[in-house]
């Protein structure tokens, strides 16, 4: 009876080891092969941040392209008056109207641009965690990288995990230029898929960050603990079962849902340019740009609205021969050396003009001031005129006076008329321009900046109306080459 009490009692003592003490599952090493892959997916994450950024340099190059033929069409009219350049003017509203929609594209794309590079770079970073926190557990018998095909001996050195590491704490950067294409993303997604039914479990040596056990020492499978551990978002596991089978449990479709990987993608697929549709008018600006070779061009046809020469939607027909006579203009400006130096020259003093008028543009909020000045001084003359007349006599309507009281006849009571002379402050509005004209006249111009005054070298003039300059600046361009 008491032998029969010790021996299941050792037994159960035997089994309770077994169950609590011993570390089970994926404790054995994982192959080079399929940290191999994780780093190939690391480098193409890394390599999208330059992609996208060509994509961008791309657009914003094609909006310098067209806005220089505007630009060159007005120097070169500005360098030879004289010439006749055919439908000059439209082509120039045109280039300028493509460049202007192609830098909103840029500002659109900047943004996505950004997010593909967080969201890469954010999966790059999972990746390149995951196998420095493995390669650090490299021990001569307690391993988790093999380094051979077979996984049974330790990993030495760091070959093989180019694109994530090169050394100890020593990650790889991103490039800077271009490196293979966009899509490499994708195919080394489906790279890191094809292990889903390969043997990455090395024989010998332990693994203790994939080991799950209750017992101290282990990772996971205790109480309330998982029974399998996600690295990388889940693309990586590690369970009770063996890396033969269970280590990449995504497939090529499951594995786009896994968080991280659909992050990326959607990212990627929302920052690349759409792809180019047929446009007659980028075909025709592009020929005009390309002064490298002649060019075969055909009647081109456009309507008055998006040419700029008018607000009809009606057909207008650009002649081909206009066209050559454009893109021989351009070509001559831009490859002769003697003509390109002018050509650089006059973009310059288009520049300068452009400058100078727009600073002589006043904002509103000078505006404001100034006629706030304006009026404060005018109706503060007028007060003090009338003040002074203390006679009902003296307080004559013909000064822009009025006598306000109807009993006496002598004392403080001749005030400012209304509507003679006065301006509202507060609503900066004028009830005549006795007052403007009066503080304005003889005086220096920084002396006096109202809007409606203008000056002949430093005397005042006044003027029936003020010119509106933004539409000068932009109708200026165009007039010039008409």
């Amino acid at each position: 009876m008491f032998l029969t009490v010790r021996v299941c009692y050792l037994v159960m003592a035997s089994t309770l080891w077994l169950t609590t003490g011993t570390a089970t599952a994926n404790k054995v090493p994982i192959k080079l092969q399929a940290f191999t892959a994780m780093y190939k997916l690391s480098k193409a994450s890394k390599a999208v941040p330059a992609h996208v950024a060509h994509t961008l340099v791309q657009i914003l190059n094609q909006t310098d392209k067209y806005a220089d033929i505007a630009i060159d069409l007005q120097s070169i009219k500005r360098l030879e008056p004289n010439s006749t350049l055919p439908s000059a003017s439209a082509i120039a509203f045109l280039a300028m109207r493509r460049a202007n929609e192609l830098r909103e594209e840029a500002k659109a794309m900047a943004g996505k641009a950004a997010a593909a590079a967080a969201a890469t770079g954010y999966l790059a970073g999972f990746i390149d965690q995951m196998t420095s926190i493995f390669r650090q557990a490299q021990a001569s018998t307690d391993f988790c990288i093999g380094g051979t095909g077979d996984g049974n001996t330790r990993l030495t050195n760091y070959e093989g995990l180019e694109g994530c590491l090169k050394g100890e704490d020593n990650f790889e950067g991103f490039p800077a230029e271009q490196q293979g294409t966009i899509d490499d993303l994708n195919t080394q997604i489906a790279g890191i898929a094809a292990l889903n039914t390969v043997n990455l479990a090395g024989s010998t040596g332990t693994c203790k960050l994939t080991e799950t056990s209750n017992a101290h020492g282990g990772y996971g499978g205790g109480t309330d603990q998982p029974a399998s551990v996600k690295w990388i978002n889940g693309i990586v596991t590690f369970s009770s079962s063996t890396l033969a089978s269970n280590a990449f449990t995504k497939t090529a479709d499951t594995i786009k849902e896994v968080q991280i990987i659909k992050q990326a993608t959607q990212a990627i697929g929302q920052a690349k340019q759409p792809p180019p549709t047929e446009d007659k008018t980028a075909q025709v600006l592009d020929q005009l740009a390309d002064t490298t070779k002649t060019q075969k061009f055909e009647n081109f046809d456009t309507t008055p609205k998006a040419a700029g020469t008018g607000t009809a939607a009606t057909k207008l027909t650009i002649d081909k021969a206009d066209l050559d006579t454009l893109a021989a203009a351009l070509k001559a400006y831009r490859e002769d050396p003697a003509r390109k130096s002018k050509l650089e020259q006059a973009r310059r003093e288009q520049q300068i003009a452009v400058a100078k008028q727009l600073d002589e543009v006043p904002t509103q909020k000078q505006q404001a001031e100034c006629k706030a000045a304006s009026n404060k001084e005018a109706n503060s003359k007028d007060t003090e005129v009338c003040n002074k007349k203390q006679k009902k006599s003296e307080c004559k309507e013909s000064d822009g006076c009025k006598w306000t009281s109807d009993k006496e006849e002598i004392g403080s009571h001749c005030k400012p008329k209304e509507g003679k002379g006065q301006k509202n402050t507060a609503a900066g509005k004028e009830d005549g321009a006795v007052g403007r004209v009066e503080i304005c006249k003889g005086k220096k111009k920084n002396d006096c900046k109202s809007p409606e005054s203008q000056w002949e070298d430093e005397t005042y003039k006044e003027s029936i109306f003020f010119v509106n300059k933004k539409f000068v600046l932009i109708a200026a361009a165009f007039i010039s080459i008409v």
